[in-house]
């Protein structure tokens, strides 16, 4: 999280490689890797380290807690990538998971004004 915080993101990266390595399953894990990628302007990878993350958070129930986060970066990342209906559809999932985020919301709102602005 330090190394994210200073954007020193191939920093980040090394460390977050080096925990997934002796914790696989760690979905948290995971979701910092699609922030720090996404942040590093990779959204497509971004969003694939969120899709592990997420499968990661189904198949184990310690894990679960994080589905919502991993939904939330799907969206983020897709709305990078202009896959703005997939971004909704990521965003209104995650609100299933954890109704009345504030984060899924206003990026909700972002996109109905980038869908209207077009």
């Amino acid at each position: 999280y330090l190394a994210a915080e200073r954007r020193d993101f191939p920093a980040a990266l090394a460390i977050l490689h080096s925990i997934e390595a002796v914790a696989p399953i760690s979905a948290g894990t995971a979701v910092e890797a699609g922030y720090v990628l996404n942040q590093s302007g990779k959204p497509e990878e971004g969003v694939a380290a969120y899709r592990r993350a997420y499968a990661l958070a189904e198949k184990y129930p310690s894990q679960r807690m994080y589905r919502a986060a991993a939904l939330r970066g799907i969206g983020s990342g897709l709305i990078d990538l202009k896959r703005l209906d997939d971004a909704k559809r990521a965003f209104l999932e995650s609100l299933e998971v954890e109704p009345g985020n504030k984060v899924a919301l206003n990026e909700l709102a972002y996109i109905q004004e980038l869908q209207g602005s077009r």
